[in-house]
C-alpha cells in the first residue's frame, strides 16, 4: 500500500481549525472554572464567626479601689462570646484588627475625687479616661488596637484611691473585630 497524504483547504480547513482552537479553549475554560471552585471554598473556609460585645455597669455609685478592674455586668451583645462579665475582660479569639470604645461617668457628691481610669491592655495602660466629680462629667475613648489571640483588654482604675462611679447603665464598654490579621 502506498502512503496516502490528504489536504484539505480552504473552508473546510478553517472549520477543522476552529474546532480544534474551540476544544482546547473549552479545556482551558473548565480548568479555570475548576480552580476558581477551589479558591471560594478556601475562602469560604477562612470566614470566622462575628466577634463584637457591649456591656453597661449596673450598680449605682460604686467606690472603686486602686487598678480595680470594672465589671461591666449587664451584657447587651456578645457574638463570640469572648467578653467576661464576671471579670471585666474580653480576650481576643483570634489575631485582628479591633475597635473598642469606652464611656465613663463620674458620680458627684458623695466623693470627692474626680474618676481616673484607663484602658488595658495585657496589664499595660494604653489610654486614660479622667471624668471631673462636678456634675456627673462624662469621658470616653475609642481606640483601634491590634490584638493577638488570647490578648486580654479591660478598664479600670488607676492609681488614686477612692473613686466613684456612676453605675445605672451610663458607663459602658464594648469591642468588635473588624478584621482578621495573618
Amino acid at each position: 500500500m502506498l502512503p496516502y497524504t490528504i489536504r484539505i483547504t480552504g473552508k473546510v480547513a478553517e472549520h477543522l481549525q476552529l474546532d480544534h482552537f474551540k476544544n482546547i479553549m473549552q479545556a482551558k475554560f473548565k480548568s479555570l472554572e475548576k480552580s476558581n471552585k477551589i479558591v471560594e471554598k478556601r475562602q469560604v473556609q477562612e470566614v470566622i464567626a462575628p466577634v463584637a460585645f457591649t456591656a453597661a455597669l449596673t450598680p449605682s455609685r460604686q467606690i472603686l479601689g486602686q487598678h480595680q478592674t470594672i465589671e461591666y455586668d449587664k451584657v447587651i451583645t456578645n457574638l463570640g462570646n469572648a467578653y467576661d462579665p464576671r471579670h471585666g475582660h474580653f480576650t481576643a479569639p483570634v489575631k485582628g484588627l479591633y475597635l473598642f470604645s469606652v464611656t465613663l461617668m463620674s458620680s458627684y457628691g458623695s466623693n470627692p475625687n474626680s474618676l481616673y481610669a484607663e484602658l488595658v491592655k495585657n496589664g499595660v495602660t494604653i489610654i486614660p479616661l479622667y471624668a471631673t466629680n462636678i456634675d456627673s462629667d462624662s469621658t470616653s475613648a475609642t481606640v483601634l488596637l491590634t490584638m493577638n489571640a488570647d490578648d486580654m483588654i479591660w478598664v479600670r482604675s488607676n492609681t488614686s484611691p477612692s473613686q466613684t462611679i456612676h453605675g445605672s447603665s451610663y458607663d459602658t464598654f464594648s469591642g468588635l473585630l473588624i478584621s482578621k490579621l495573618q
